[in-house]
């Protein structure tokens, strides 16, 4: 179905760039973590170390099951501006790609380490539901290679835009506008 390999592959180094913004054509109102709780028993994590460990096509499609089943994707702000955002993005071998949350604690982890915290400790974020950010990735699919979640934990992964869409398609998650 979809190239397993580039399913669960770690990234080793980003660079955060400010954002796609205006190539991207996506925005939304930030909001903050205040509030947010994490996820069920069985986390991202659990499924990421499963399908790392045991690659077989039944394991990468749990995980995948699993991304698509939360209730929603955290991104993470470019700018810490007023009014519409821009999700974050980063440069990895030479291609644009989105960085996205499976839940509040990894984006907050994620923003304190790169120095996006505000004086207050909140943090700004965007809350789409799964079958939103992928009728958004899609309206920009030329503009980025694919989306990276969890990026600089232990539950790091990612996945090229044709891969998302096939699984999205799989799952029969609604992406259409």
């Amino acid at each position: 179905m979809v190239a397993e390999d580039r399913l669960i592959s770690s990234v080793d180094r980003i660079t955060i760039v400010d954002s796609i913004d205006r190539n991207f054509g996506w925005s939304a109102s930030p909001q903050t973590t205040e509030g947010f709780f994490g996820m069920s028993p069985r986390e991202i994590r659990d499924y990421v170390a499963q399908a790392k460990r045991d690659p077989r096509t039944e394991n990468i499609e749990a995980l995948w099951r699993a991304v698509f089943l939360l209730k929603a994707w955290y991104f993470l702000p470019a700018r810490d501006d007023e009014g519409p955002a821009f999700p974050t993005a980063s440069i990895i071998d030479g291609g644009s790609w989105l960085l996205a949350f499976t839940n509040v604690r990894r984006l907050e982890e994620f923003a304190r380490t790169a120095g996006r915290e505000a004086d207050d400790g909140s943090v700004p974020l965007l809350v789409l539901d799964p079958g939103e950010s992928m009728r958004r990735i899609l309206e920009v699919r030329n503009s980025i290679a694919g989306v990276i979640f969890n990026v600089d934990s232990p539950s790091t992964f990612r996945a090229p835009v044709e891969a998302l869409q096939a699984y999205a398609e799989h799952f029969d998650v609604p992406v259409e506008s």
